[in-house]
């Protein structure tokens, strides 16, 4: 098979289904009918001699040879997404591109209603989508564009990865309001019964700290995101 058979839109539709697992939804984030991601999914499976893709109960699961090329084909479409999107100067009242990021539940809370509203004033047609990332890859994703932009508590990222410091954040001591420790010292702090937010950003501070002083405290609950902290406390 001849590379320059294989249209370019076609490994969009095959990396929306691949993500999406479902040929409706990948319709709606291309902004294409059923039919036409079907037609062009029929197209590649002949083009490549795979089925591709099998449908199942949970969804539409990738075979082999789909999964082996998956990911070469996701970094080409980010590369060739981020060298076109730095050609010509960027227009946002005529822009139609989707801006790929990654922002923690609650760089999501704070950001994103604001972001949302400044980009529908003045980029309508610009598309955002918010991408779950594991922390540790996301210096590679922002390195081949499969990441447009970052925002979170990611001490990790260094050159040539440009940053900047939003605002500060200190950290707190959260309990309910009728716990019984009401003044607290170390010694209760360690003895009381913690909840551990296990997300895997730079958020392992308190830890790091703890394990340098040679301290332990007493982990009850463990949790992969601050948001529904509050709510297990009362």
């Amino acid at each position: 098979m001849n590379v320059q058979d294989i249209d370019l839109n076609l490994l969009r539709v095959f990396d929306a289904v691949l993500q999406e697992r479902s040929v409706t939804a990948a319709a709606g984030r291309l902004g294409l009918t059923q039919p036409a991601v079907s037609n062009a999914l029929a197209r590649l499976r002949t083009l490549l001699g795979d089925a591709l893709f099998v449908r199942t109960p949970v969804g539409m699961e990738a075979t082999p040879f789909a999964r082996g090329v998956a990911e070469p084909v996701r970094q080409a479409l980010a590369l060739l997404d981020s060298a076109l999107a730095h050609g010509p100067g960027f227009e946002p009242a005529s822009a139609t591109r989707a801006f790929r990021f990654y922002m923690s539940d609650l760089g999501q809370i704070e950001f994103l209603p604001p972001l949302i509203e400044r980009v529908q004033r003045h980029a309508p047609q610009v598309r955002l989508e918010a991408v779950a990332v594991e922390v540790e890859d996301i210096a590679g994703a922002l390195g081949t564009g499969a990441l447009d932009l970052a925002i979170g508590f990611l001490p990790g990222l260094g050159p040539p990865v440009r940053r900047r410091a939003l605002f500060r954040d200190p950290y707190l001591c959260l309990m309910r309001a009728d716990h019984p420790i009401k003044t607290l010292t170390k010694r209760k702090f360690l003895d009381a019964s913690h909840a551990l937010v296990t997300y895997r950003g730079g958020h392992r501070v308190v830890e790091e700290a703890l394990e340098r002083a040679g301290l332990a405290r007493r982990i009850s609950l463990r949790l992969p995101h601050f948001t529904v902290v509050p709510m297990v406390l009362e």
